[in-house]
C-alpha cells in the first residue's frame, strides 16, 4: 500500500525519509510503529545537549505545536501501547527493575509487566542473534502500526504519541522508563539502527542519498574503531561504486555472485593497498573464528555457516527484504574482516 495516507502535512525530506522506508520493504504500519518508537527515544530525558538535538530532529521531523498540550493535540486518537511493549519486553527476555505504584484503596502494581499478549504474529523464543532481535522489532513495529492504524493516523501523530506514551510512563517510573529504551535500542538490529539515526540527525532525507545495502553496513559497522572504519568504508565503495557512480546492478547479484565480486575487489585491495589494511587484531573487531583469506576455508559455503553461527543469517534469509541486506553486510563485514585478518601472516 502506498504510504501517502500516512504522510499528510509532513515536511519534502520526511515525505522523502518515509518513501525511502517503503521501498526498504516497511509497511505503512511498520513505518507508524518506528516512528512511534522514534517518539519515545525523543521524549526520554538526557544530557541538555542532546535534549536540544531532539528538538532538532522533531522540527525537521515532524514538526507540530509545542505550545498545545500533547493531549489535546493527539485527544481521541491517543492508542495507549502498553500491551505492545509488555510483549516485546516479553520474547526479548530482558529483566527491567519496575517499581510498585502504590494508591491508596487498590493493589499495589507496576507500570508494565512483560508478557505475552498474542499480539504478535509469531513467537519469538531465544531472542540471541540479529536475525531474531530483527525479526522481533519488525514485529513489534507492525502491531504498534495497526493499533494506531484503527484511526487513520500520520506519521507525525505516531511521533506525538510515542512521546506522550514515554511521557507518561517516565512520570510513573523513570528508572525502569530509561532502561525499557536502552534496550531497544540496545538490542535493535543493525538497519533499523541506521533508519532511526537518519531520522534523528536533522536531515532525513540523507537515508535516500545510501544504497539499500549501504544503509544496513552503516548500522553494523556504526560505533566500530577509527582504524576499523580508516580502510572499511572506501573498500565497501570500491563494491558499489566506479567513478563515483553506482555500479550497475551490482545489488541484483544473487549473493554467490556478490561474493566472487567482492572477493576479486578483496584481491586487488591486497595487491595495491596492503599496508593500508589494518590488522584485525588491534581493531576493536574479534572474529576469531573467521576462515583465513586465501585458504581452503575461505569459500562462499563456510562463511555462509560462520553468518549463521554468529547473526542467524544465511544465504536463504529472505521473509523481509531488510533480512537480504542483513546479510549482504555481514558477508562484507566477513570479507574486509578476513583481509585485515591476512595482513598479520602476509610477509
Amino acid at each position: 500500500m502506498s504510504p501517502d495516507l500516512i504522510m499528510e502535512s509532513l515536511p519534502a525530506a520526511t515525505r522523502i525519509y518515509i518513501r525511502r522506508m517503503h521501498n526498504l520493504g516497511f509497511t505503512n504500519n511498520q513505518i507508524l510503529g518506528h516512528f512511534f518508537v522514534l517518539g519515545a527515544v525523543i521524549a526520554t530525558p538526557a544530557s541538555v545537549d542532546q535534549r536540544e538535538l531532539n528538538k532538532k530532529a522533531i522540527t525537521a521531523l515532524a514538526p507540530f505545536n509545542h505550545n498545545v498540550p500533547l493531549d489535546d493535540l493527539i485527544g481521541p486518537r491517543f492508542v495507549p501501547q502498553e500491551r505492545p511493549i509488555e510483549e516485546f519486553l516479553h520474547w526479548l527476555g530482558i529483566e527491567i527493575d519496575f517499581r510498585l505504584v502504590e494508591i491508596e484503596g487498590l493493589k499495589p502494581r507496576q507500570t508494565l509487566t512483560p508478557k505475552s499478549h498474542g499480539l504478535f504474529a509469531a513467537e519469538h523464543n531465544n531472542v540471541t542473534t540479529m536475525a531474531s532481535a530483527h525479526g522481533l522489532y519488525l514485529d513489534f513495529y507492525e502491531v504498534l502500526g495497526t493499533r494506531m492504524n484503527e484511526t487513520n493516523i500520520t506519521a507525525s501523530e505516531a511521533l506525538q504519541i510515542g512521546i506522550f506514551q514515554q511521557q507518561l510512563n517516565f512520570m510513573t517510573d523513570p528508572k525502569a522508563t530509561r532502561d525499557i529504551n536502552n534496550c531497544m535500542s540496545d538490542f535493535m538490529s543493525p538497519l533499523l539502527k541506521a533508519v532511526r539515526d537518519f531520522g534523528m540527525c536533522g536531515t532525513p532525507e540523507r537515508l535516500d542519498q545510501q544504497l539499500d545495502t549501504q544503509i544496513a553496513l552503516q548500522g553494523l559497522w556504526g560505533g566500530l574503531d577509527d582504524l576499523f572504519m580508516s580502510v572499511a568504508w572506501p573498500f565497501q565503495s570500491w563494491l558499489f561504486f566506479q567513478d563515483g557512480n553506482p555500479l550497475p546492478g551490482v545489488e541484483d547479484l544473487s549473493h554467490e555472485e556478490f561474493w566472487v565480486h567482492a572477493c576479486e575487489q578483496g584481491t586487488k585491495l591486497l595487491m595495491h593497498h596492503f599496508d593500508s589494511i589494518p590488522r584485525l587484531s588491534e581493531t576493536s573487531v574479534k572474529l576469531d573464528a573467521l576462515p583465513s583469506w586465501g585458504s581452503q576455508d575461505f569459500s562462499f559455503d563456510t562463511v555462509n555457516k560462520f553468518i549463521n553461527s554468529i547473526w542467524g543469517y544465511d544465504v536463504n534469509s529472505n521473509a523481509h527484504y531488510t533480512d537480504v541486506l542483513h546479510y549482504r553486510a555481514c558477508l562484507i563485514h566477513c570479507i574486509y574482516s578476513a583481509l585485515c585478518k591476512e595482513t598479520e601472516t602476509m610477509n
